[in-house]
């Protein structure tokens, strides 16, 4: 099986090198069936004619294998397909130089050719060996919709995902509408608090200053009361003029100037005898 250990199958399949007889009725079933699949998966095919049985079947086979390797980047496999048909028919796919061209093919190579019974060496060195042109084409079809129902599953499981991850974020989200909620709350609520302290501050230190002012003006209105003349009149004392000028030295007064003394209750006029230093 070098040629399984050696190449492998795309994910998918789509550019398929055939090698088989234009004429062959193998190939006709085999392009019915993948042409017309359930799933409408469309291949492209290039036929590479050869000679399917006879003495110079394996070398024409030979010679196809060798002309894809050429151009191995243009398929994604090589499939043979051929009718049913007698033991003696089928010794071309018993031969050495068709089964080493298989066995050291650059691409994947399916088998298909129409035996129930008998196994022969290249079914043994292939990549798969199907039992017929009908089953190969199962086998690509099958193949295709194993990847597609894979991308499915894919698909779901990344939907799935999303949506989970969305439940997530979407309660992660109201998690952190209900915390900004309560923390703007706890912000309003702590800066209410510090605009009712402040007002009760003001109003505090306004009632302080208020209280402190009037009691500076109670203390100016009781040392102005305290300074006035009538004050000063009431306990004793008197206020003597001459010329409507307040006496405050005796050189302001000369023997028989007339004088006016300011009492609490009343006023005495008196006339100068003498001065006395």
């Amino acid at each position: 099986q070098r040629n399984r250990e050696q190449t492998s199958l795309p994910v998918v399949v789509q550019r398929v090198a055939v090698i088989s007889s234009s004429e062959a009725a193998g190939l006709q079933d085999f392009m019915t069936h993948l042409n017309e699949n359930a799933y409408g998966y469309r291949y492209q095919v290039s036929l590479f004619q050869a000679a399917m049985q006879g003495q110079h079947a394996a070398a024409e086979i030979a010679v196809q294998i060798a002309a894809i390797n050429l151009r191995a980047t243009e398929f994604d496999c090589i499939v043979m397909v051929r009718g049913g048909g007698a033991r003696l028919d089928l010794q071309a796919f018993d031969e050495l130089v068709l089964c080493r061209a298989i066995a050291h093919a650059s691409l994947p190579v399916l088998c298909g050719i129409g035996h129930d019974i008998d196994q022969s060496v290249a079914d043994i060195v292939c990549f798969a060996s199907l039992k017929t042109p009908t089953a190969t084409a199962d086998f690509l079809i099958a193949h295709h919709a194993n990847f597609e129902a894979e991308v499915q599953l894919c698909l779901q499981q990344i939907r799935q995902t999303t949506a989970i991850w969305l439940q997530q974020q979407n309660r992660n989200l109201g998690q952190l509408q209900r915390e900004i909620k309560h923390h703007a709350q706890t912000r309003l609520r702590v800066a209410y608090d510090n605009i009712i302290r402040l007002q009760q501050l003001v109003k505090l230190t306004a009632n302080n200053k208020i209280r402190q002012e009037n009691q500076h003006i109670e203390k100016l209105t009781q040392l102005t009361a305290a300074l006035h003349p009538k004050a000063t009149f009431a306990r004793g004392y008197s206020l003597t003029m001459h010329n409507n000028q307040v006496l405050t030295s005796e050189k302001q007064v000369n023997p028989g100037d007339l004088l006016t003394t300011h009492l609490q209750d009343g006023q005495i006029i008196s006339t100068t005898h003498a001065i006395l230093a």
